[in-house]
Formats: structure tokens, sequence, C-alpha cells
């Protein structure tokens, strides 16, 4: 995207820049955030926002890609860039450090591939030579010192100081002794001068004690004296820590041109680091002010914003202190002229547009819902403020006649326009006209825009253009105040003499101010006040019509859930009720047919027909079962408990019968005038007549017809 810096000023975009650079953890990616720009790359733009993508959703998770810190290398890589120059011995780590960090920050995303799919082939991409860090940490420890490893020279030069220094404390203690025993030493007995550690004595005494002289107190009452016991060990100490110093230099020197051929790795190393910086911060951004990635669309231009906050005011004043606004932008609805009054929120829902589309074209998360769209703008040109300039001798109006030149010149298909007060700073009459020319003249680039204006004949010209619309800061009416939020599809009133009568303004001087005015001016701005707190008022019944919709919805929706839910009951009952009858009616009937019992060694016809009587029952409930879809265990395991049942009646009886065959009498032979009693009851009768299987039986002067299996001879 082109945009120039005062353009990215303008907008607020320096603020994002400066908090990202906050939440870096080092310099090179906190330098890299003051220089962010949208991307002109789609390519690029595209594998970044997938990857500040995958961390964003990361961190929402409650998670986050672990800390890291790099030193600045930058210099340990300028002098590695000289041949044979020996690097300084505090770069080394930080080169270590630079090469450890990528390879721990690689196994992490790896670890975690099918989160970070997009991250890994691009972290993964560059192999860590692991050479540069076990060399380094051959010669170094972790605290930056260079090890007595490092090579067997140094090492034996460290142990021989070792000894000397042991030798030098004791001849040394040996001559604080001497001294303090002929009462020379000073209060303080001994100090360090010039790196030498010295015997402090007075001054008056110093003749008294043998030793090489370093120097005087400011107060000449001590003189600071190299014993003469250590003049010569100390010597042997000097060449010794020389001597060491040279095979450090040796070592470093061997070491630079061993770490020198992967100089184009460190830095790439370096980049990558630095990058992932700054893609971890823009995402922890993102998660503070409740951003996401809306789906930006590359080909297009269009703009569906839905609930988008202004970030810089979202970070200072919090969530529940601004106003969320929605819009769109399409190729049928391109230009959006704003109008109302001043101080309602015109320039700053201006900003909100333009400064959400440099985040996301940036790959930075914006606040916004999900659901929003946004396009890909090839040009971003904006007129915002007051722009006087002493020094190119510019007034603002003169200032603004060259943007608008530049924008008819440069404006195209692809270019986000952003006017704030267009056509002000200069006569009412005449900026309007010019202004009213000019917006049809940029119309005509197919452009896309948002403008601001108090100008009427702007207002009327965009409800004459197709592809235009008018829009207005909502004003409350009542409290003549701003409610800053953002209606689309009329013009508003600037509210100029409501706002002064409200803040005690003269009503004479206001009237005379009326009379000033062109009266069709007047009725145009009445009639859009009117508009405007009619819109309000429609609006605010089709929030009370949504709301009571969704009530009644509710509550048709709980009547619905409730009627199933009682009938469901109600069928249950029904159900238990025939149920408990038929088993009511079944019980009635064993308990009939159990009065008749007629004792032991008497009961086998009394069994075989209690079998028949269950076999008949067992098969109406087969037959129920089968008309049914039973919650009830399997049917085949309730048929088989009841034939066993069944089996074990008849084996009984057949047992009664062989048991004692000669104890069971013969039934009678039922003919005609035969008197018999009907099964299962009380009843008793005379046969009549017989047909087949069948008898007629006389009871009580009533003829019944009888089954002669349920009928017994007495």
């Amino acid at each position: 995207m082109k945009i120039s810096d005062k353009a990215l000023q303008e907008l607020g975009f320096d603020n994002i820049q400066k908090e990202i650079s906050t939440i870096c953890s080092f310099q090179r990616s906190k330098d890299l955030a003051l220089k962010l720009r949208p991307f002109k790359n789609k390519v690029a733009f595209k594998k970044e926002l997938d990857c500040c993508s995958e961390i964003l959703s990361f961190e929402i998770q409650g998670q986050s890609i672990p800390s890291f810190f790099v030193g600045e290398i930058e210099e340990g890589l300028a002098q590695l860039k000289i041949p044979e120059y020996q690097v300084s011995a505090e770069h080394f780590l930080g080169f270590a450090d630079t090469a450890s960090t990528l390879l721990r920050t690689q196994k992490f995303i790896k670890s975690r591939v099918d989160f970070f799919p997009n991250l890994h082939e691009k972290i993964g991409a560059i192999s860590v030579e692991k050479f540069i860090i076990d060399q380094i940490n051959n010669v170094f420890d972790k605290s930056g010192e260079v090890k007595s490893s490092a090579s067997e020279e140094l090492g034996r030069i460290r142990q021989l100081l070792a000894s000397k220094k042991q030798e030098f404390n004791r001849l040394f203690q040996q001559a604080l002794l001497k001294a303090g025993g002929s009462d020379s030493l000073a209060e303080t007995k001994e100090s360090i001068w010039d790196g030498k550690r010295v015997l402090a004595i007075k001054s008056e005494q110093k003749k008294f004690v043998k030793g090489r002289f370093q120097g005087i107190s400011k107060t000449g009452k001590i003189t600071y004296l190299e014993p003469e016991e250590t003049i010569e060990v100390t010597n042997e100490l000097r060449f010794l820590e020389a001597k060491e110093q040279n095979e450090i230099a040796r070592i470093l020197f061997q070491l630079s041109e061993d770490i020198r051929p992967f100089r184009e790795d460190l830095i790439s190393y370096h980049k990558l680091l630095s990058w992932l910086d700054l893609c971890c911060s823009k995402a922890r951004l993102g998660k503070k002010i409740g951003g996401i990635f809306p789906n930006i669309d590359l080909k297009s231009c269009d703009i569906d914003l839905r609930n988008v906050y202004h970030p810089v005011l979202l970070m200072k004043s919090g969530k529940s202190n601004v106003v969320p606004q929605s819009l769109k932008l399409d190729q049928k609805n391109r230009f959006l002229v704003i109008s109302g009054p001043n101080a309602g929120g015109k320039s700053i829902s201006l900003k909100t547009i333009g400064l959400n589309q440099i985040m996301a074209q940036s790959a930075i998360p914006i606040p916004v819902d999900e659901g929003s769209k946004l396009g890909w703008f090839g040009e971003i040109l904006t007129d915002i403020g007051d722009n006087q300039s002493i020094e190119n001798e510019l007034s603002t109006y003169s200032y603004r006649l060259k943007q608008i030149k530049h924008f008819l010149e440069n404006a195209n298909s692809k270019s986000l326009v952003l006017i704030d007060e267009f056509g002000s700073g200069s006569d009412p009459e005449l900026g309007g006209a010019l202004a009213e020319v000019c917006l049809k003249e940029l119309y005509k680039r197919k452009s896309y825009a948002v403008i601001t204006t108090h100008y009427g004949n702007i207002k009327v010209l965009v409800d004459q253009l197709p592809e235009a619309r008018n829009a207005s800061m909502i004003f409350d009416l009542k409290e003549l105040s701003p409610t800053y939020k953002l209606s689309v599809g009329n013009a508003g009133s600037s509210f100029t003499f409501e706002v002064a009568e409200k803040l005690g303004l003269d009503k004479k001087i206001l009237n005379q101010a009326r009379q000033k005015v062109n009266r069709k001016k007047i009725e145009l701005d009445e009639s859009l006040a009117k508009a405007q707190a009619y819109e309000s008022e429609l609006k605010e019944l089709k929030k009370k019509y949504a709301e009571a919709t969704q009530i009644k919805s509710k509550a048709t929706r709980d009547f619905e859930d409730r009627s199933e839910y009682y009938e469901k009951q109600y069928q249950q009952l029904q159900d238990l009720l025939q149920k408990s009858d038929k088993e009511i009616s079944l019980g009635r009937r064993l308990k009939t047919y159990i009065s008749t019992y007629p004792g032991p060694n008497k009961d086998g016809e009394w069994y075989e027909t209690l079998v028949k009587y269950i076999l008949k029952e067992q098969a109406k409930l087969k037959q129920e079962l089968k008309s049914q879809k039973p919650k009830t265990p399997p049917k085949e395991e309730k048929t088989k408990k009841e034939t066993e049942f069944s089996g074990h009646l008849l084996k009984r009886a057949r047992k009664n019968k062989s048991e004692k065959p000669t104890e069971i009498a013969k039934p009678k032979e039922i003919k005609v005038g035969s008197k018999v009693s009907v099964l299962g009851s009380a009843t008793k009768g005379r046969v009549t007549k017989i047909e087949g299987k069948k008898a007629f039986v006389e009871i009580g002067g009533f003829a019944t017809k009888v089954a002669l299996e349920n009928l017994t001879a007495i």
C-alpha cells in the first residue's frame, strides 16, 4: 500500500507502532515496530497474516510462545565482516545465545506443528549450525569468562598464577605483621593503589618500613608502600597475567576465525528472531484490544465493518467508554459523506475506518466483530486536520487545494480517499461550490471515499450520485448532545442554532442570525434535524419491536415445549391407567379362579385349566408386544421366562396326575339337561342345548352360550 508518513500520523498509526514497540522484547524488533508500514506485496502479506493469526489464536487460548531475549549482535557482526579481526569477547555470547534461542524456538514450534503449520514452515526453513554454539561454549562459561580449559597453555598459566597469588598473600601478611609490630601502620592498615595491594603507613614512620613508594593520601598523613618482600613475586604475577591475556587474545582470534564463515547465518538467525518477536507483539496487542483478523479479500476493496472501535481510544479509555461504529462500502455504495454537528464524532469515525484498514494491511489484529470484512487498497489518500505551514507559506486552505489536486491526479479504483471537513477553510459559498465540483470529479475516478462535511450542497449532491450515500452522527435532540453513533442513509444537521441556544446565547441574537441566513437553507437544516429525530425514533421503535418479537418467540417456544411435555405426561398416564385396568381385571379373574381351587390331590384338572388360561393370556401379550416398540427388555427374554413358568405348571399338573391317578375323578359327561358350573365363577345353571363345542346354559331364567371346556358337570 502507498501511504505517506504524514497520512500515517494523521490517522494515528504512530501510536500503534509505539505500542507494539513497547511490547517487543529486544531492540531490533522494537526498531522494526517503529518502522512498520502496510504491506505492498500481497504474497508477503498473506504469509505474515497466516503466521500472526496462528500466534493470536494461541494467545487467546491463554498460551504463548516462550518469551526470549536476544542481545544486540550488530557490532559483533560488523567485526566479523573484517578479515583477521578479533571479535570482542562480549559479542560471542550474543552469537551463541542467538543460535541456541532459535534452536529452542524451532523445537517448541515443531512440537505443535498442527497448531503452527505456517509458522513452522517459516521458522523451520533455516537450519541452525550447532557448531557455533559448541565452539563458543567450549571457550566461555555462563558468566562470560574464558574457561581455563579453552587451551592447555591457558590452564598451565592460570595454575602458576594461583600458586604465585598464594605466595604473594603469604609474604604480604608477613610484611603486615612486621609493620604492625613496630606501630608503623595507619588505622586502615592496607589499601589498593594502582591495582596493587599496599601497606598504609603513617607518614612519620615510613623511614622505618622497607618498600617501594606508591603514593600518599590527600591529607599527607598516610604513605602507601609496596612491601619489599612482595616486589619480586608481584613482578612475576604481572608477567603471568600478561601471558594470560596474550593466550586469551590468541584463543579469541582463533574463535573469531572459526565463527567468521557463519556470519551470514547469524544475520539470518537474528532477523528471523526479530521478525518472530514482532509477530508475537502484534498478536499480544491484538489480544489486549480484543482484536481479530477479519476476512480480507485481496481482490476487492469492499469494506464491511461490524462494531469496529478506534484502537487508540480503546486503549486509552476502555471498551465501555468508546462507541463502536458499523458501516459498509462496496462498488454500489463506495462514497460515504458524513455530516452532523461539531464534536459529534465525524472525524473519529473517519479515522477509525482509515486506521483499522492500515492495521489490517500491516497484519495487525483490529477490534471488530466476527463476520467483518475488508478489502485490499493500493493507496490511501488523506486530508485530515489543520495543515498550516509557515515554512512553506501555505494556509490551511492552500494546503487542502494542493491535496485535492493530488487526489484528482492519482486516485483510482484501488484508492481509499479520506477527507475531513471537505471544502472548509474558505468562503462557505465559494468554497462549497468548488468542493461540489471536486467531489464530482473524484467520484468519477471510481475510488472509495469517506468524507466529512457541513456543506448543504454537498449533502444534496450525494443524494444524486448512485454510488454515494449520506450518513450522519446521531444527535440527542432532547439533551442537545452527541451520541457518537453513526447512522448511514441520511444527511445530518449541524444543529448550529440549537446548540447555541442551549449554551445560553441571547435569543434576539439567534433570531437575527436566522434572518441573515437563506430561508431555504434553514428549512433544509430543520428538515434534516426532523429527519434525524424521526430516524432515531424509528430505530428505537424497531429495537423495541425486535425485543418484543424475541420475547414472543421465546414465550411461544416455551409454550410449545410445555405443551409437548404435558401431552407426553398425559399419554403416559393414559397408558398407565389402561395397563392398570387390565392388570386389575386380570387380578380379579385370577382371584375368582383361585376361589375354585379343589384342594390337594384333586387339582390335576384345575392345573390344566389354569395353564390353558395362562397360555391364552400369554398369546395376547405377545400380540401386544408385536404391535408396540418395546422399551423393556427384549421380547425373547420375556417370552422365555413366561414359557418356563407355563412349562413348570404343566409339569406340576402332569406330576399330580401320574402320582395319584386313582384319586382324580373322571369328569362327568355334559349333555342336555346336565347341571353345570362355569369355570372361574360361582355361577351355576342347566344345559338346554349343545352345538358342537359350545352349550347353551340357562342361568336365572336367561340363556347364554358357553364353551364346553369352560363348563364343569355337577
